[in-house]
């Protein structure tokens, strides 16, 4: 399937197998529904404030996108991008999100961290 598309579906019932199958077409179910699109609109603004030694807040101006994702690592930009249909684990503690080349942490809706991103 391809995202941002409508499928329409219909659904029969039968019996039998092979050359002996007969379905059921006065009466069956019908429906459609639309897949996900995928967002247009990348989050703007990004800003950083109560710095500390081991924390700091995130905030931004919203996308299109259900939700957000943020991607920090330590010393070097984010070396990959998230990959479509994955789960990551979250986490406002640095390191404790899932891993790869760096490490993740996700917020789930809003403009901001829901608090901030800490090293402890």
């Amino acid at each position: 399937m391809t995202s941002g598309v409508k499928y329409y579906f219909a659904i029969f019932e039968f019996d039998g197998v092979g050359t002996s199958t007969e379905y059921l077409t006065t009466v069956f179910l019908t429906g459609e529904n639309t897949t996900v699109a995928s967002p247009t609109q990348q989050i703007a603004n990004l800003a950083a404030s109560n710095i500390t030694g081991h924390s700091a807040r995130l905030t931004w101006t919203a996308g299109n996108g259900y939700a957000h994702f943020v991607v920090a690592r330590e010393d070097g930009s984010p070396l990959t991008d998230p990959a479509d249909f994955t789960t990551y684990s979250a986490n406002t503690v640095f390191g404790a999100g899932t891993k790869s080349a760096q490490e993740t942490i996700r917020s789930t809706t809003g403009s901001e961290m829901p608090k901030p991103i800490s090293s402890d």
